[in-house]
């Protein structure tokens, strides 16, 4: 088949429409499936119609005339049977045209496809009808509706589909053993019913072959895409010495997911299997520690292990954390990330290539082009819902083939949800149970801010500190982002100052513009209850950990995703204490705040999360955003898990 639109020979301005749309090819015509169906085959009366929805009905034409100023043709007529008066009118069209058009129905029956409407007088209207005619075959058929073409009616859009159709032949996606097992119709006569449908059983056959279309397609793409996550791996700790002492040394006793968690890790690694894991549990549940044995296990046996985190401040803490954890094991650990002295870096490069560094630990400096590693077996990237698939791959690509990958997250982004449950690509490592003693957060929609101001006020007279979340710094950071009202930074400053000032408490201020030097400071005289309140932006989502803490106040709530408001929220709830969190919004009824009330889990706000937001691209590298094919696997599991079954087994006989 010829698939270049001058086989149409349509005028210049119609193909020019077509090619603005996007449609270069007779092809992509075929493809340009209706968006919906009118069915006309029935002609209704005013007593069956649903007005404001498009149908036939059958008319007697009494009168037509034109309208006063020649603005409007009007025709007035009659259901025969409910003797209700219709008019129709035509406005913005050739008046004349439209007179000697359709005075000849005068006195006779016709039928109009149009949509009627009816006024709280009951006039009954039909204005600018799509056809009218006494033809009735010519109206009463399946009428399909496509997307609208700038320039270009429907009807003639119609009229271009079906000069198509008459060479229809395109290739079938589906191999014929498989489409024959299935009970599939072709290619070409799923692109025919859905432009000429006469039936239900039409669309239906045609649906059916397209979800399977669909679902096949992704499922050999993502066999193909995840087939060499699958491979062996040469970095096997063999040797878990220190790996054992430093638990037996840790001041707690890891939880029985934690003791999993490692368990898993080190088994399939010893079984000379790469592993590929997201380790999931909620803010607080102990998978820091989790991350620092497997990284002592890997160290144990001469690999180096690498940490990525998205700031600085939970870089930082990480990197004191597991040096002071690790040195006296005969480890170095070394830090890498943004304004550090160029002597500092230069050392630091160094250590990390010559292999002296068994631990790295850093921001997106660890990707840098000028870190070369002596030997990587491990990488971690702790908050992944907060870095882009590329740079996640781009850690990997540092290391020889077969390194060993974990990713870290209370709320892991959909696409690596999606991946985990149904792409076959993931472990998941859950950690369900929390430390000993900890509490639920209680998580509230609070529209009244001087009742939330005054449990505020309560909380600090118990002894305890509070976080306040704004979105925006400034006014003029709020005015750039075309975000509209919210509360800032400065604005909140104020306003707790003249609110908690008289009672002796003192805030402080972290903002992601602070240098490095005033932000360890803020964070360490919060730390030191210095000050009571911290008022801040979502800088202080990762990295700020502080157990006396016990309500965070997140203002204008419904700007956040659910994974960023999971991790604000995890601020609170550090130790013993009962803590709280308020969303402030008067936008009571979103939806993704009802879930933060709901629930705690932050597996099941992913889930949430994939069916709020989408579940990216699968095969590609966007994070979220709704993929049309991955609904259908959504929807039916079975399908794409017997689809998958086949693809393998044809591959495992080397049949394409």
């Amino acid at each position: 088949m010829d698939n270049d639109l001058k086989m149409l020979n349509l005028p210049e301005d119609k193909e020019k429409q077509l090619i603005n749309a996007g449609i270069s090819n007779i092809t992509d015509i075929l493809y340009c499936f209706p968006r919906k169906y009118y069915d006309l085959r029935v002609a209704l009366n005013t007593n069956t119609v649903i007005w404001g929805n498009r149908c036939a009905m059958k008319l007697y034409m009494q009168n037509i005339f034109i309208g006063s100023s020649n603005r409007y043709v009007k025709a007035i007529c009659t259901d025969k049977a409910t003797q209700a008066t219709v008019y129709i009118y035509w406005f913005n069209t050739g008046f004349k045209y439209v007179y000697a058009k359709y005075c000849k129905y005068k006195g006779k029956d016709i039928i109009i496809d149009g949509i009627p409407t009816r006024d709280e007088k009951g006039v009954i209207k039909i204005t600018n009808p799509n056809e009218l005619t006494d033809d009735i075959a010519s109206i009463m058929k399946v009428v399909p509706e496509y997307a609208k073409i700038p320039g270009m009616s429907n009807s003639y859009f119609i009229k271009i589909i079906e000069q198509c159709l008459e060479s229809c032949d395109v290739e079938d996606p589906i191999p014929e053993d498989i489409r024959l097992r299935f009970s599939l119709i072709s290619q070409n006569q799923m692109i025919i019913n859905y432009h000429k449908a006469q039936s239900i059983e039409d669309l239906t056959y045609a649906k059916k072959k397209e979800i399977f279309n669909c679902v096949y397609d992704y499922a050999c793409q993502l066999e193909k895409d995840t087939k060499g996550l699958c491979i062996k791996s040469s970095y096997k700790p063999k040797f878990l010495t220190k790996c054992n002492q430093l638990i037996r040394e840790l001041p707690y006793r890891l939880t029985a997911d934690q003791q999993d968690v490692v368990a898993q890790f080190i088994h399939k690694a010893q079984q000379g299997n790469r592993v590929n894991a997201l380790i999931q549990g909620d803010v607080g549940c102990g998978k820091t520690v989790c991350a620092f044995l497997i990284m002592v296990s890997m160290a144990d046996n001469g690999y180096q292990a690498a940490l990525m985190a998205p700031t600085s401040v939970l870089a930082k803490q990480h990197y004191e954390e597991l040096r002071s954890m690790t040195s006296h094991l005969g480890f170095e650990t070394v830090y890498l990330g943004g304004n550090m002295k160029a002597t500092e870096k230069r050392k630091a490069l160094a250590m990390i290539k010559e292999g002296s560094a068994n631990f790295i630990v850093g921001t997106h400096s660890l990707i840098s082009d000028n870190v070369e590693y002596f030997k990587l077996g491990l990488t971690i990237v702790d908050e992944e819902h907060k870095f882009g698939v590329i740079q996640r791959e781009s850690l990997k690509a540092k290391a020889a083939q077969g390194v060993h990958s974990v990713s870290m997250s209370a709320t892991p982004i959909p696409r690596s949800l999606a991946l985990a449950v149904y792409g076959n690509a993931l472990d998941i490592y859950n950690i369900t149970t929390m430390p000993e003693g900890r509490k639920k957060v209680l998580t509230e929609v609070v529209n009244n801010e001087k009742s939330a101001y005054r449990f505020i006020l309560t909380q600090l007279r118990a002894g305890h500190q509070c976080y306040i979340v704004c979105p925006h710094v400034t006014e003029n950071k709020r005015k750039t982002s075309n975000s509209g009202e919210c509360t800032t930074v400065e604005e909140e400053i104020s306003r707790v100052e003249s609110i908690f000032s008289e009672y002796g408490y003192k805030s402080g201020v972290l903002t992601g513009k602070m240098k490095e030097s005033q932000k360890d400071k803020v964070i360490q005289a919060f730390k030191n209850n210095d000050t009571q309140l911290l008022i801040a932006t979502t800088i202080v989502e990762v990295g700020v950990n502080t157990p006396n803490a016990t309500v965070i106040m997140i203002r204008d709530a419904e700007r956040y995703g659910l994974a960023q408001l999971h991790q604000l929220r995890g601020r609170v709830g550090r130790g013993s204490l009962q803590s709280y969190c308020m969303l402030i919004s008067s936008d009571t009824a979103n939806p993704r705040l009802a879930v933060m009330c709901k629930t705690n889990d932050g597996f099941k706000i992913a889930e949430e999360d994939l069916k709020l937001r989408g579940t990216g691209d699968l095969t590609g590298v966007r994070q979220s955003g709704t993929d049309y094919k991955f609904a259908y696997i959504l929807r039916y599991p079975k399908l794409f898990s017997k689809i998958q079954d086949i693809i393998r087994d044809r591959g495992s006989k080397g049949v394409e």
